[in-house]
């Protein structure tokens, strides 16, 4: 049987990337980092996860919150930089 801890370290993203994709879909974090997961898979998706984070980034500035864009902006290139196609 596969333990939380053992689904979010294969999931390969960090608490920030998990918690953004949990709070956009309205899902538990262990769904949100099984969806990550999935928007990893394959050479052409790493950039649905940057769009998705994109999104949220866009839903936020046009909500008028000061702060959480310039979080998912971070977020966002941590994902670049962690997952570049090979």
């Amino acid at each position: 049987m596969l333990t939380y801890e053992d689904v979010i370290a294969f999931s390969d993203l960090d608490d920030a990337e998990i918690a953004e994709i949990a709070t956009h879909a309205g899902v538990p974090a262990i769904v949100a980092a099984e969806i990550g997961r999935c928007m990893l898979d394959g050479a052409q998706n790493e950039p649905r996860l940057t769009k998705l984070l994109q999104t949220v980034t866009d839903e936020a500035n046009a909500g008028g919150d000061a702060l959480r864009p310039s979080h998912l902006y971070k977020t966002i290139q941590k994902v670049r930089a962690r997952h570049q196609a090979a």
